[in-house]
């Protein structure tokens, strides 16, 4: 009897046109809404934000059963973040990293797959990108990075302290889900 009423509101739903799969990443419900199957690295990306700190992303880590590398380099270090030793090997993969300065402060994090034309990211403080402490104003915040392309319009231009300014390929974005949406939908 269950089976045949799940059939039943299957048919019901194909036939009114209320619920059609449009791929294996998101099931269309009418003309204005979609949900999105979001990846594991993706939500990773949506849990973080710019009170983690290192301990954080550890316990994020272990609840998880993720796993991933610390490395220093410089005046910060970095954990890239995989789901398993196969994502780790591969060249060109899925993944997540973290940024710290070397006194524990977050700097930012990014989510990086070959699957999309650039990739999302949120910048705290520190030397970043073209992000660096000598901004003129606060820049944290999310950030869409396209890739180099002929036509693509002009992204951010930061303001430093002595006046000089840099044009950039990012496009700020108000929060970690419409980051993720932008590139999926790009």
């Amino acid at each position: 009897m269950k089976a045949k009423m799940i059939l039943l509101l299957f048919v019901m739903g194909v036939i009114l046109g209320g619920c059609s799969v449009k791929s294996n990443k998101d099931i269309l419900l009418d003309d204005t809404k979609t949900i999105i199957k979001y990846s594991p690295y993706q939500k990773m990306f949506m849990d973080l934000n710019s009170n983690f700190t290192e301990e954080d992303v550890k316990k994020y880590m272990g609840d998880h059963r993720l796993i991933g590398g610390r490395s220093s380099l410089g005046d910060y270090f970095e954990y890239h973040i995989f789901l398993s030793k196969d994502d780790n090997k591969k060249a060109c993969q899925e993944f997540v990293a973290v940024r710290f300065l070397k006194d524990g402060q977050l700097e930012g994090f990014r989510y990086v797959s070959p699957e999309f034309e650039g990739y999302v990211f949120y910048y705290a403080k520190g030397v970043f990108l073209e992000f660096n402490d000598q901004n003129a104003k606060d820049y944290s915040g999310y950030y869409y990075r396209s890739l180099p392309k002929k036509g693509n319009k002009k992204g951010l231009e930061i303001e430093y302290k002595d006046n000089t300014k840099k044009s950039t390929p990012y496009y700020p974005i108000s929060n970690a889900k419409e980051a993720i949406n932008f590139l999926i939908e790009k």
